[in-house]
């Protein structure tokens, strides 16, 4: 699993991985991790405006709307 974070320039900002056996029982789960992961790291840089981008559209949507209503 992992996970880049970008500035508007594309310049790498931070990137993460990990390796977690036994952890994804279905691909939706492997997709929500690395965005949870990347979402902890976005709050800690305090950043206030990203974009997600992910293979499952269905979840990055539910994640962008989720972000929104905090």
């Amino acid at each position: 699993m992992g996970w880049i974070i970008k500035n508007e320039t594309g310049e790498v900002l931070c990137r993460g991985s990990a390796h977690r056996p036994f952890v994804c029982f279905s691909a939706l789960m492997a997709e929500a991790l690395p965005i949870r992961e990347a979402l902890s790291k976005a709050k800690d840089l305090n950043l206030r405006s990203i974009t997600i981008l992910g293979l499952m559209q269905v979840l990055v949507n539910a994640s962008a709307f989720r972000a929104g209503s905090e």
